[in-house]
């Protein structure tokens, strides 16, 4: 679950940037989660579903709810810059 914690530390410097009006630092937290930590590694590393790696994982639906919940947070914190 190394993912969610990536997020949570993504979703604490956007709210770091958001009290302290440094909307840089929000964005720049939103984009190195999306580019370097959700794309890069966790949909290269686990699109085949029978990586060594993901001997805790059930099944292929336990992926796709963590994807789909990353995806909603980042979509959330990018609805808050506008």
């Amino acid at each position: 679950m190394w993912i969610l914690s990536r997020l949570s530390y993504a979703v604490e410097a956007c709210n770091t940037g958001f009290k302290t009006y440094d909307f840089p630092l929000a964005t720049t937290a939103i984009y190195n989660f999306w580019l370097y930590e959700l794309c890069d590694w966790y949909l290269v590393r686990h699109s085949a579903f029978h990586h060594p790696c993901l001997h805790w994982v059930q099944s292929e639906l336990t992926l796709e709810i963590i994807f789909y919940f990353c995806l909603r947070v980042i979509i959330f914190l990018l609805s808050l810059l506008k």
